[in-house]
């Protein structure tokens, strides 16, 4: 078999073969597809009440961000799944939800009281953690979405926020 080694497609003579393990994993996933947008979701809302504790004021900006933004993108990604086209966009539907769940809480450590900022960095740690385990990604997608998240978060940290060194040492040794 002929493969590309950095997708690990199938290629030339097997490319029938490819487009077969695509279906066949699109098929074998969808259900767990679903249920990871419904639970990803869940999982995103249930914070809010952590941020009705730790952000003050700001609770306000950050519940716009759970429940204005990112919630409804995985109710809509959950809802766009029982369409006949999403078996061409799945992947891609899957990271900018992982995408967008990131941004979010990079979003909420910029408008977090300083004393909490350094603390949300753990809901990135749950994002990737779902995103290379719950949904049925391919490495290639899963590993671009993260290290997207990644990068965004240490220039976020570094270059807005100004964390102490002590802090992203620290925060980028569990990342």
């Amino acid at each position: 078999m002929k493969f590309n080694s950095f997708t690990l497609k199938f290629i030339q003579d097997d490319e029938q073969l490819e487009e077969e393990f695509q279906d066949y994993d699109f098929k074998a996933a969808l259900k767990l597809t679903r249920i990871s947008f419904l639970l990803g979701m869940a999982l995103y809302a249930v914070f809010g009440l952590l941020d009705a504790v730790l952000a003050g004021e700001n609770k306000y900006i950050f519940w716009i961000i759970r429940y204005a933004i990112v919630c409804p993108l995985f109710l809509l990604m959950f809802l766009v799944s029982f369409s006949g086209i999403y078996q061409r966009f799945w992947q891609a539907s899957m990271a900018l939800s992982i995408f967008a769940a990131g941004l979010g809480i990079i979003a909420m450590i910029v408008f977090a009281p300083e004393a909490v900022s350094f603390t949300y960095y753990a809901g990135l740690i749950l994002v990737i953690i779902y995103c290379y385990t719950f949904f049925r990604m391919r490495f290639i997608w899963a590993a671009i979405t993260c290290w997207t998240i990644l990068i965004l978060y240490e220039i976020v940290a570094v270059f807005f926020w100004h964390t102490p060194m002590e802090i992203l040492i620290n925060n980028n040794f569990f990342l």
